[in-house]
């Protein structure tokens, strides 16, 4: 069972053996470290360079986010039939979800969880 060391709560089924999961996890991490660092690129080479160089950062940080957002869905559709079918299993996955990307964010910067 993987537990997050800032809480000591523990990612629950079927999230925690999904790898598909956790790769969505790692994809938003990436996003978030990619973003601003594609905002702070484009604005250098707009000042030192200008033309279309300013869009390269910001087009590889549409990909990886892009990325992030495939992995996302892939992750969703397979947990998503571990619950059970119409609004309130949908609720309850939803909720389910909430809490494994909480309890599961610090495993996954440490490199951590399914693979």
């Amino acid at each position: 069972m993987i537990r997050s060391p800032a809480s000591g709560l523990a990612v629950a089924e079927p999230f925690r053996s999904d790898p598909r999961f956790w790769r969505s996890l790692r994809a938003l991490l990436l996003t978030l470290a990619v973003l601003p660092l594609g905002a702070a690129a484009a604005m250098v080479l707009a000042v030192r360079v200008g033309g279309l160089a300013p869009l390269v950062p910001l087009v590889v940080a549409a990909l990886v986010h892009g990325r992030a957002g495939v992995l996302g869905v892939q992750s969703s559709r397979r947990s998503r039939a571990a619950f059970a079918p119409g609004p309130l299993g949908q609720r309850a996955w939803r909720n389910a979800e909430r809490q494994a990307v909480m309890r599961g964010f610090w495993p996954a910067l440490r490199g951590a969880g399914a693979r």
